[in-house]
């Protein structure tokens, strides 16, 4: 057989597939299956878009509160009140407070009008003394009842 006689035997092959093809309900163009798939990558693209801006939102937010309550936490101060004599700031007046008093006045460093102890207007060494006294004083039981 020659190549003339062969050629519209495929041509005529190719025109009945296609026509079978195009008769066939469960055939699909391949480019709608393209587009489905890539209509559907777009999709997830945006959900998984919209869900980081959600989380970053939240971390955002969450941030917003934490820095919120520790600002309020320390605006507010402490909670008890502080004592005039306790120099080192350790909730408590013991010896401690009238060493550092002393180390204070040695130094030169900043001294504050709540160390004045004895209420002359002045910090010295009668301040010191006056804390050593209250840390060293031996205080009366309450009353009992």
């Amino acid at each position: 057989m020659s190549d003339n006689s062969q050629e519209p035997d495929l041509c005529e092959f190719e025109a009945e597939l296609a026509a079978a093809l195009r008769d066939n309900e469960c055939w699909t163009d391949p480019t709608d299956q393209l587009d489905a798939t890539v209509m559907r990558e777009i999709h997830a693209a945006a959900r998984r878009a919209a869900f980081c801006l959600l989380a970053r939102r939240l971390v955002l937010a969450a941030a917003c509160l934490l820095l919120a309550g520790l600002l309020a936490v320390h605006l507010r101060g402490p909670q008890t009140p502080p004592i005039a004599a306790d120099v080192n700031a350790d909730g408590q007046v013991d010896i401690l407070d009238a060493f550092a008093l002393a180390r204070a006045l040695d130094e030169r460093t900043e001294l504050l009008p709540a160390w004045d102890i004895t209420g002359d207007g002045t910090i010295d060494a009668a301040d010191v003394e006056a804390i050593a006294r209250r840390a060293v004083a031996i205080q009366s039981p309450t009353n009992q009842t």
